[in-house]
């Protein structure tokens, strides 16, 4: 295989990987050359971006000397939480997820009373209807009407709205796999359980993402049923790979700033 003649004078960027000419020899070369890792790494963002329906992640490699203080975070090597990010990218923010960093909490969408966020426990997603937001000062908790910094709270008190499985049994729950993805199936919610009114109260590292305060399109009884974006959104947060590593992302304030879009 010939490279083009004008290859030597190109840079290629994929994310914030820069390849040139040099970066490609040893694919073509007849002799056994290391491939670098650069090479690895725009493979491995190719491989991803390409692929909607995937239920994997692809890391750079550059996360464990990161991680282990090899290197330090700039922007050629750049850092854990942008790696995680991106190889999430749930994640592609065209596709109904704005402002997942800060899980679209900030000044253009603040987090008040009667705000809605998805929410999860290590055994499943569920909607939360915010009933107060804690946050601590002088060794104490207090109530706070609102933030714009998820991060700046302790926890937040939530009515809980559960997902039902397939046959919309009160007396039952949806599991994880009940509600997987590529069944493209969201559920019906129940704010009870048979008579009783479901609370909790939920760590901030437990909120997946802020949805509005109107996330529900109708009430049918006492079961209800999420609008299109919303339910968008379910879906995207519930895929495989977002559930291993969305709990891990900080929230602004712990080490990531992004500047807010409107959705």
């Amino acid at each position: 295989m010939k490279l083009p003649e004008d290859l030597v004078r190109q840079t290629r960027r994929i994310r914030n990987i820069e390849l040139t000419h040099s970066d490609l020899e040893p694919l073509l070369s007849s002799d056994r050359k290391k491939i670098p890792g650069v090479l690895i790494n725009a493979y491995s963002a190719v491989l991803q971006d390409g692929d909607d329906n995937r239920d994997y992640v692809v890391f750079s490699s550059w996360i464990a000397p990161l991680a282990t203080g090899q290197v330090r975070p700039s922007p050629g090597h750049g850092s854990i939480e942008g790696h995680i990010l991106q190889a999430c990218r749930l994640l592609r923010v065209s596709k109904g997820l704005p402002n997942i960093s800060t899980k679209d909490v900030n000044a253009l969408h603040p987090l008040v009373l009667g705000s809605f966020v998805i929410a999860r426990t290590n055994m499943r997603m569920y909607i939360g209807e915010v009933l107060d937001l804690y946050k601590k000062g002088n060794h104490r908790h207090g109530s706070v009407l609102s933030t714009n910094n998820i991060a700046e709270l302790s926890y937040l008190s939530l009515r809980v709205y559960r997902a039902l499985d397939a046959a919309h049994d009160d007396s039952t729950t949806s599991s994880d796999e009940d509600s997987s993805p590529e069944h493209s199936a969201v559920p019906i919610f129940s704010r009870t359980f048979k008579t009783y009114e479901l609370h909790t109260h939920a760590f901030t590292e437990q909120v997946l993402y802020h949805v509005g305060k109107k996330p529900f399109a109708s009430q049918v009884g006492a079961h209800f049923i999420l609008d299109g974006v919303t339910a968008a959104r379910w879906n995207a947060l519930a895929r495989p790979s977002v559930k291993r590593v969305i709990l891990k992302l900080p929230a602004v304030g712990k080490g990531l700033s992004k500047k807010p879009v409107r959705n």
